[in-house]
């Protein structure tokens, strides 16, 4: 047999050769619960059971807890600044991706970027080859475009069409019509008077 270890024990926990127990908060809790459930006569415990079977009740515990959740998810997506943090989020990740490839192919040519992924080619995939990650290139700069986008710093910049133009100068050339015929209008008008 292997020698026991000593107890550990707390100080201030042992007086005159005896060890004193003290008394956790819950079992004083789980006491003063019982107390109560003994006084009022009830048993909560078989309450709840025959709650828990009754359809109408489960039915409406399972809609309160579909309408909390759709709530919280509701006022998660509608809050800009979580919107902005999963997005600095997966950001984060991609960037531990990239340094983690950087390390990985570190002693291969343009490895050290971290920009390389291993893709296999030839006859049953047997060789390995290096290539650019476009798509994660891709993918950070729709979430970097989606955080500017989110905290107002984007804006999309558009050269007028041809069609757009055309529109313009077709208003423009109206409302100059109307003002030589309001001025020749007035001048006529004038010239009756007169």
């Amino acid at each position: 047999m292997s020698p026991r270890a000593p107890e550990q024990r707390e100080p201030g926990t042992e007086r005159g050769g005896r060890i004193q127990r003290r008394p956790s908060p819950f079992s004083l809790r789980s006491a003063s619960i019982l107390n109560r459930t003994i006084r009022c006569g009830t048993d909560f415990a078989q309450s709840s059971t025959r709650l828990i079977t009754n359809e109408q009740v489960t039915a409406r515990i399972e809609e309160l807890k579909r309408t909390i959740c759709a709530g919280v998810v509701c006022a998660a997506i509608r809050d800009r600044s979580t919107r902005v943090q999963i997005l600095q989020d997966n950001l984060d990740r991609m960037r531990d991706v990239i340094v983690a490839r950087a390390f990985e192919y570190a002693d291969h040519f343009g490895g050290s970027t971290g920009m390389l992924v291993k893709d296999y080619r030839g006859k049953n995939a047997e060789k390995a080859v290096l290539r650019f990650d476009a798509a994660l290139v891709a993918q950070m700069n729709d979430t970097l475009k989606q955080a500017a986008i989110e905290e107002g710093q984007w804006t999309e910049k558009r050269e007028p069409t041809a069609t757009n133009i055309n529109a313009y100068m077709d208003n423009i050339n109206a409302g100059r019509k109307r003002v030589a015929d309001a001025k020749l209008a007035r001048d006529r008008a004038a010239a009756e008077e007169a």
